[in-house]
């Protein structure tokens, strides 16, 4: 796949080359800096279709007024106004332009707060909002402010409707609702959305005609993460206020996923492991479902750090895991034990199968060397042991399965012991 671009087209040298030292480090999009508007423009016709997004000072060289920015956007690219003079005219003249937003150079902190836009950006492609309102000018109106910030949109008149689009699109990520609707008010929706999703999960944002801080106060002690008034809407406050609800829902989700997850592996930790695995167990018991449980060892993982270091022996187990990861069901846990040992539970798994799945583990990873930065390949194998006897706890299961690995290793290694 080609790779993506973010174009800068800045004459400062101190500027542009920060700000692209700074990109280059954030994001994993190619970075090109220009100076000059002939320089962007030459850019954007070899590769306009590539360009995600585009931070642009107002007044190039040979482009006064906004020139620059008012051609990389007729071609679709989401751009960034970056400007040494910020009155009321070039910020009329920028939001006409339909612009992401404008930057003053004025502050120490502009910089962070273009990077942040950028990847604000960026991630927004993947994201899905629905706008509520019984209005369609309104919810035209809010729609194609969203779509400026590249956020997938969908659109509905009334609560009904948009629980609907929620059923059907369980991976919203934000909600901007009316109060005063048909059928159902923004209040009702919000509680009933709330009844799903937690503030961490979904933001949501109230707008009303009805501009008073008891309206304000109502949408948020019913769940919502924010408030607008319609009367004082303002493009660059509405968002603000957007953007600062997404970051606050993904900051806490790197939390939350940097304690539940390995951060070599990015697999699930033993802590989440025996967490979920002991809620899967008891579902599965209700529902007289098998489970599935195994421990898995790399084969003579010391003697691979031992010749080729330890770097190359996290390498392995890197690659190792995804290799594994991709062959896993969606109902399947898999997470690294502790060093080079993993753990790997399987839901609704029947247990005459199970050797012949685990099998094709030592076989998949036997026939996957790993090679390294060093061109050198390291052969891997791997070792499993298999509890097929659903127990009480999961900890059990894999206390069994951990007496079956090793009896694996006993024997020679690569191979699957299960009993």
């Amino acid at each position: 796949m080609d790779q993506k671009i973010v174009l800068i087209a800045e004459d400062s040298p101190l500027l542009g080359s920060k700000l692209k030292n700074i990109l280059d480090q954030e994001i994993s999009q190619q970075v090109i800096w220009v100076q000059s508007h002939a320089d962007a423009m030459d850019v954007l016709q070899k590769s306009g279709q590539k360009i995600i997004a585009a931070v642009v000072n107002y007044s190039l060289p040979g482009a006064d007024s906004g020139k620059t920015i008012s051609n990389i956007l007729s071609h679709g690219v989401p751009t960034i106004a970056f400007t040494g003079t910020v009155d009321n005219q070039v910020r009329e003249r920028i939001w006409a332009l339909q612009a992401v937003d404008y930057v003053p150079k004025d502050s120490p902190a502009s910089l962070d707060y273009v990077v942040g836009m950028v990847k604000r950006i960026i991630k927004n492609r993947a994201i899905k909002a629905l706008v509520v309102d019984d209005s369609g000018v309104i919810r035209e109106t809010i729609s194609h402010l969203l779509k400026i910030h590249c956020y997938q949109v969908l659109g509905a008149g009334n609560g009904v409707e948009a629980m609907q689009l929620l059923e059907q699109n369980p991976d919203i990520r934000l909600v901007i609702t009316d109060y005063q609707m048909p059928e159902m008010d923004g209040i009702q929706l919000i509680r009933k959305i709330r009844q799903r999703y937690s503030r961490n999960e979904l933001g949501i944002i109230g707008i009303s005609a009805a501009g008073n801080s008891l309206m304000a106060a109502k949408f948020i002690k019913n769940g919502a993460n924010d408030y607008i008034i319609k009367q004082n809407f303002l493009t660059e406050e509405f968002y603000c206020r957007i953007s600062q609800c997404m970051d606050q829902i993904e900051h806490v989700a790197s939390i939350r996923e940097a304690a539940i997850k390995d951060p070599l592996t990015h697999l699930y930790n033993r802590r989440y492991f025996f967490d979920i695995g002991n809620k899967i167990l008891a579902s599965a018991r209700r529902k007289k479902e098998p489970v599935v449980a195994a421990m898995i060892d790399v084969d003579h993982f010391k003697k691979i750090n031992d010749r080729f270091g330890h770097d190359v022996g996290d390498v392995v187990l890197q690659q190792m895991a995804a290799l594994l990861q991709k062959r896993c069901r969606k109902s399947d846990i898999f997470a690294r034990f502790g060093g080079e040992e993993f753990c790997f539970l399987a839901n609704n798994m029947d247990p005459a199968h199970a050797q012949m799945f685990f099998d094709m583990f030592c076989n998949l990873v036997e026939a996957h060397p790993i090679e390294v930065s060093t061109g050198e390949v390291v052969p891997v194998t791997i070792s499993i042991g298999v509890c097929r006897e659903q127990l009480d706890r999961v900890e059990d299961m894999i206390s069994k399965a951990d007496a079956n690995l090793y009896k694996a290793k006993k024997a020679g290694r690569n191979q699957v012991v299960c009993q």
